[in-house]
């Protein structure tokens, strides 16, 4: 019943995710060492407040540069002939980024923006066109 081609798949998935897991570990302590710098940091120069007072900022990861993904939706329509699916120029532009096994719900994150550039884009022709 054991099929071995699973197991080792399965096997390989779980070290995977250890080893992310041991990464992110390693990630935790070096930013709360970094946070106790800056804690002492501040009673130094005289902050008498609690440190865990202060509100945790959120913070993101750009995942295009300024104007590149409207570049790369523009090198897959050239491709694709001038008409594609918004999901279509999501995966093309996964792999041309190197993001080919990323989730599903990732891709549809990337569709989404296709989405709102496409239509920036379509509202500058039609501008300049004017």
């Amino acid at each position: 019943m054991a099929e071995p081609h699973v197991i080792a798949a399965l096997v390989n998935k779980r070290a995977r995710l250890a080893g992310e897991l041991a990464k992110l570990d390693r990630t935790r302590l070096q930013v709360c060492d970094d946070l106790s710098h800056v804690d002492a940091a501040l009673r130094i120069f005289g902050f008498w407040g609690d440190p865990e007072g202060i509100r945790p900022k959120a913070t993101y990861k750009r995942l295009f540069r300024r104007g590149e993904l409207s570049r790369l939706i523009q090198q897959a329509l050239r491709e694709k002939g001038g008409e594609a699916v918004n999901q279509e120029i999501a995966a093309y532009i996964l792999r041309r980024k190197g993001w080919s096994n990323a989730a599903n719900a990732f891709q549809k994150h990337v569709a989404y923006r296709v989405r709102d550039v496409r239509q920036r884009m379509k509202g500058t022709t039609e501008a300049q066109r004017r």
